[in-house]
């Protein structure tokens, strides 16, 4: 895993570099029939699986949670159902769990193709899907990007994810703001089939680090999901982002001086509200928001505007525990509130 933090200085060339290393270990088994997989408990008590390649070259391989939700979905096996079984603590219902997963295995006739990270399955996907990974991004992104335009202020790659921070080197003045927020872009991708290949607009706070992801237009700049990708089309998608960012700034700025003078009323993030329930959507519970806001909001202002609830939201993201995956959506949260979707809560 490559992670970089905001206090961590690399070039772009010395990111790809480590992405490449950690690319050595991923390969594809394509074309795979499910008749020639089967499936076992890894140990007699545990819920974790094996997959045995029973046909041609033999061997087995340990499966990753997401790659195995993959693999029922495409079989038809409800996750829900399924992990009820295997994770009980009755032998004779992981027994079961186990029955069905290699029933349904022995009789579809569909390939797939593995996608692996040394001696362990990490995707289950289509032949319809697109290899086009992080180490290809990488090679675009240095071929269009320079370093002296852009800071990079944070990255993470693992053999499943890769996503990439870049701003303006200098910040840009918004009427009663401080100096330090910056305008720039995240592109986020997956290897394994969990997100399409996006690229947003993108601002940051130095003061507190925050990440803020700003959904101008209601859209992002660039999304093409991994059927039919190619290095031509992402080129030619970051090219025109790239094109497009100095124009949103007068945008964003509008955007953050409206949200710093918006109060935001405590009763908003009531379960029976619009906020409320686009919370919950979020997997963010409001008694939660309401207990972020109460201990983070006070670094921002002594009241709740848009702003400084954003601010609020984006500082716990940060914090010691929070996944990677959640910050991400914390953050989309945060741009809805100064962003066209906060509007649209209100609505």
């Amino acid at each position: 895993m490559l992670f970089l933090n905001k206090l961590e200085t690399k070039t772009l060339g010395e990111i790809r570099n480590e992405i490449r290393r950690i690319s050595l270990d991923c390969w594809d088994m394509p074309n795979i029939e499910g008749s020639t997989l089967v499936a076992s408990h890894a140990s007699e008590e545990g819920s974790d699986f094996l997959i045995e390649k029973i046909v041609g070259e033999k061997d087995s391989f340990s499966i990753t949670d997401l790659a195995l939700s993959q693999m029922c979905n495409k079989l038809g096996l409800p996750l829900r159902y399924f992990r009820r079984l295997n994770e009980s603590d009755s032998v004779m219902l992981r027994s079961l769990a186990l029955e069905n997963l290699n029933q349904l295995l022995a009789n579809y006739d569909k390939p797939f193709m593995l996608r692996m990270y040394q001696d362990k399955i990490r995707g289950v996907l289509s032949e319809r899907f697109s290899n086009f990974d992080a180490p290809e991004i990488m090679d675009v992104i240095c071929d269009k990007v320079r370093d002296e335009d852009f800071v990079i202020r944070g990255c993470q790659a693992t053999y499943e994810d890769f996503h990439i921070r870049l701003t303006s080197v200098r910040p840009f003045k918004i009427a009663n703001f401080d100096k330090d927020v910056y305008f720039g872009m995240q592109i986020t991708s997956s290897d394994v089939g969990k997100s399409a290949l996006n690229i947003n607009a993108f601002l940051w706070k130095q003061v507190c680090t925050n990440g803020m992801c700003v959904p101008m237009f209601d859209r992002e700049l660039f999304r093409q999901k991994h059927i039919g990708i190619d290095v031509d089309v992402f080129n030619q998608g970051l090219i025109q982002s790239l094109k497009v960012l100095p124009t949103l700034k007068s945008r964003i700025e509008d955007l953050l001086s409206n949200a710093s003078s918006v109060l935001i009323d405590r009763d908003i993030f009531d379960t029976e509200t619009a906020v409320g329930k686009a919370f919950k959507e979020y997997t963010l519970l409001p008694k939660e928001a309401m207990r972020i806001l109460d201990e983070k909001n006070s670094h921002y202002s002594n009241t709740k505007t848009a702003w400084s609830v954003a601010s609020a939201l984006t500082e716990y993201a940060q914090e010691e525990g929070v996944s990677f995956d959640r910050r991400l959506m914390l953050e989309k949260i945060a741009g809805d509130f100064v962003g066209v979707a906060y509007k649209k809560f209100l609505a």
